[in-house]
């Protein structure tokens, strides 16, 4: 079973070495790591369209340029999209979400494109297809309640295009999108990807997400443990006692 990651360079501390140890936590645990950059994206003949329509998305919403993290966030679905296979479906990732040693490779039932966290698209299963149709939603979903979001959202990226968009609390013709472009927002953060919350049981959560909010939320709980430490070394540091 294979699992995706995207990656750039875009001036973020530890990064390299968070990669470096979402790969080993998957490949521990019998999954084909593979790591995809904005090399992958770009061999898809629609990158610069793809590209102006995000720009345009997000001027549109918030009045300002979309930076380089921001275009990344939509980017990887495309290099998603373009990945040459039969058809099979795969699980993609950030790669801050990090193996807990009880996700095993298995090929999940449903026939649609999965979301495990809800809004949060750290973590996934598809094929290219559906990959595809999202990039193809993010635009025309966005331009056909663009007046709303105005109104709603004064940043959005890929994770506010989910919250606003395929959120029943949001949208209520979230239900209609969601069966429109075959997909399927789940959230159980006691089995499948959860944030790291060390004073919680939790010994059934396969993949714990360590974002850097969770990160922070720790590092705040815990002054003493952490007192005047980088936040990305604790992150790492926190990522080393997961594997271990």
């Amino acid at each position: 079973m294979k699992i995706y990651t995207y990656y750039e360079d875009i001036n973020f501390k530890k990064q390299n070495e968070l990669l470096d140890l979402w790969k080993t936590s998957w490949e521990n645990m019998g999954f084909e790591a593979i790591v995809l950059s904005s090399k992958d994206a770009k061999l898809s003949e629609d990158y610069d369209e793809f590209c102006k329509k995000m720009q345009f998305i997000f001027k549109q919403i918030t009045g300002k340029n979309l930076g380089r993290y921001g275009l990344s966030c939509f980017v990887r679905w495309l290099a998603y999209s373009n990945i040459q296979n039969d058809g099979s479906r795969f699980f993609v990732s950030d790669y801050d979400v990090i193996n807990s040693g009880k996700f095993t490779p298995y090929d999940p039932t449903l026939d649609k494109l999965h979301f495990y966290d809800a809004d949060c698209p750290c973590f996934a299963f598809g094929n290219p297809i559906e990959f595809s149709n999202l990039c193809d939603a993010f635009f025309d979903v966005t331009m056909q309640r663009l007046q709303t979001l105005k109104q709603q959202a004064n940043h959005y990226h890929d994770q506010e295009f989910f919250m606003y968009n395929f959120i029943s609390k949001n949208n209520p013709g979230a239900p209609s999108l969601l069966e429109k472009y075959n997909m399927f927002l789940s959230r159980n953060r006691d089995r499948d990807i959860a944030p790291l919350v060390p004073e919680k049981d939790q010994e059934s959560v396969r993949a714990f997400h360590i974002s850097h909010h969770n990160t922070r939320m720790i590092k705040n709980k815990n002054p003493k443990n952490y007192h005047n430490q980088d936040l990305d070394d604790i992150r790492i540091s926190i990522v080393k006692n997961i594997l271990s």
